[in-house]
């Protein structure tokens, strides 16, 4: 699977997927679709950096996906921000794809001096 064959968006930029990527990251990681849906919500209010919410689509189906939030559910609040909620259907594995997305969650943390 060639980059080509897939692409990488922000739901910011397309609040639409916003049911349909709570329900996927739900199905994938067993937290509550609520909490999926609370940050994903503040991600296309954009009144920050962070929470950002990405999926890897091909075609119209959710290939991919993961999140960078304040913090993933640790007491190391130096430790921030965080990529969370990584994951690649196993149908798509080693083509490179969480390397781009994790690449693709870079812009959203750059900013952030974390020292």
């Amino acid at each position: 699977m060639g980059s080509d064959e897939y692409r990488i968006i922000n739901l910011h930029e397309c609040p639409g997927l916003r049911c349909r990527a709570a329900e996927w990251f739900c199905r994938k990681w067993g937290i509550p679709m609520t909490e999926y849906l609370s940050s994903i919500d503040e991600c296309i209010a954009g009144r920050g950096d962070i929470p950002q919410w990405y999926l890897v689509m091909a075609d119209n189906e959710i290939i991919g996906g993961a999140g960078v939030i304040d913090n993933d559910f640790h007491k190391r609040r130096d430790l921030w921000p965080n990529v969370c909620a990584l994951y690649v259907e196993e149908k798509c594995r080693n083509h490179g794809i969480a390397g781009r997305l994790c690449w693709s969650t870079y812009a959203a943390t750059w900013r952030h001096d974390t020292s």
